[in-house]
């Protein structure tokens, strides 16, 4: 009787320390309490906290931490959704066998400045590091998705993609379908506001990515996904097509050249940057033989709330400007459109506020210059018949740099002039119309001089 009372209490013994997937639990290690989930029962695996904003350790806890490898005789596999965050740790070793950085797991940490990750994590999930003092972190080379601003509002200064990263961003691509990458889905904002951010280095064996000087593109080098903020001046190669949305905001960018082959320009790619001016497209005075430009569309909100900016260009293949633009540019002075007709915008595309997330205000204080035969068009078209003032610009014959009526070869060495900075560059000088005074410049004026454009 006795050995069968021992034998049923045993059973019943057992049966209480196994547990059913989801079982939230904890163990202590090393005088440190934690909590996790059991992921899978039969495998033996678990995660850190729980299911969504349960602490895998207390909050309060500080220093330096290393997370354990098995916890109730389960293999830890997966930091848990906001496991950490908040906690005021200031270092933390992940150990070997994690695969999974959830979302939110270090968010809002104000301590946290070292994070080192084991070989094997595939996954870092949305807003994963997002406002944690990290300056620098070593990321595995088998990693494959980092989420949606994971790294944003840290001080990174540099980070290095490893050559397996093929999405930056989107939760839904990781599936192992093989779907085709959707060129909206490219880059979810992963470094959004990262002020001390100086490049973001690829592995040269990335088939998804690269990076020229520090800035992240498409593998193909034709789109721009995120440019570093810190940087307070650019000139984009020629070939880039695509300027992601998002790309420059916020950024300390005070003067770009844009590249002749641009074409889009995404969704709030330069909004609230320090923009002062910008040209953009080419090719301003369609009487040249040779133009024959790529059309420039302009997304909604491009360069909304760009603070700074005093001065726009808007070459003659400017053929879409998105909604809100140009909204709350409340410096804007003057407005250069070669258009040979109005593109269709509204009363919200270009505004002194931005009210409730909405463009708000006039646009009273900036005067619109167009072609001289095109102020009637400009004057009845909504949205530019806003304007303060709208004025002829006063179109000279391309490749007379000099303005004396006569392209010559004073016009060349004017070119020239400005080429090496014994003078000051003009529009007139960019008579290729790419956005600076260089080399093809000279060749313009001079097959103008032969009659050959």
């Amino acid at each position: 009787m006795n050995r069968t009372i021992t034998f049923i209490l045993a059973g019943l013994s057992m049966l209480c320390a196994t547990g059913a997937d989801g079982d939230l639990k904890t163990a202590t290690v090393d005088g440190v309490t934690w909590t996790y989930t059991v992921v899978s029962e039969s495998a033996k695996t678990c995660k850190l906290g729980g299911e969504s904003n349960v602490s895998a350790i207390s909050t309060n806890t500080t220093g330096a931490i290393t997370t354990p490898t098995t916890l109730g005789g389960y293999s830890v596999i997966e930091l848990g959704i906001s496991s950490f965050r908040r906690c005021k740790i200031s270092s933390i070793t992940i150990s070997p066998g994690i695969t999974k950085v959830a979302d939110k797991v270090f968010m809002q940490c104000p301590n946290l400045t070292t994070v080192s990750l084991p070989a094997g994590v595939l996954h870092i999930g949305e807003e994963a590091f997002s406002e944690c003092p990290i300056s620098s972190i070593t990321l595995p080379e088998s990693l494959i998705r980092i989420g949606e601003q994971a790294f944003e509002q840290t001080n990174l200064t540099t980070i290095t993609l490893p050559k397996n990263v093929a999405y930056l961003g989107n939760e839904d691509r990781i599936d192992g379908s093989g779907e085709i990458i959707e060129e909206d889905d490219l880059y979810g904002d992963v470094f959004n506001e990262c002020q001390f951010l100086q490049e973001v280095k690829v592995d040269a064996e990335n088939q998804t990515y690269a990076d020229i000087d520090g800035i992240l593109l498409t593998k193909d080098l034709k789109t721009i996904l995120y440019y570093p903020h810190i940087k307070t001046e650019a000139a984009l190669p020629e070939g880039i097509e695509v300027i992601y949305q998002n790309s420059f905001t916020g950024s300390k960018l005070t003067h770009i050249t844009l590249p002749s082959t641009l074409r889009s320009i995404g969704e709030e790619a330069f909004a609230a940057s320090s923009l002062v001016e910008i040209a953009i497209g080419n090719n301003q005075y369609s009487t040249l033989k040779s133009a024959n430009p790529t059309s420039v569309t302009i997304g909604d909100y491009a360069f909304r709330s760009c603070q700074e900016l005093k001065q726009l260009i808007l070459r003659n293949n400017v053929t879409s400007i998105g909604y809100g633009a140009f909204s709350d540019c409340n410096s804007l002075t003057d407005v250069y459109n070669y258009a040979s007709e109005p593109q269709a915008i509204d009363d919200g595309t270009f505004t002194t506020g931005w009210l409730d997330h909405e463009p708000w205000g006039p646009i009273n204080a900036a005067t619109l210059h167009v072609k001289q035969d095109c102020i009637v068009a400009f004057s009845s078209a909504e949205g530019w018949k806003s304007f303060n003032q709208i004025v002829g610009i006063a179109e000279s014959q391309p490749g007379d740099v000099t303005g004396d009526g006569n392209v010559d070869i004073g016009d060349v060495n004017a070119v020239i002039n400005m080429m090496l900075g014994k003078t000051d560059q003009t529009t007139a000088g960019d008579v290729t119309g790419n956005g600076s005074v260089d080399i093809g410049d000279v060749n313009a004026v001079i097959n103008i001089m032969l009659g050959k454009e």
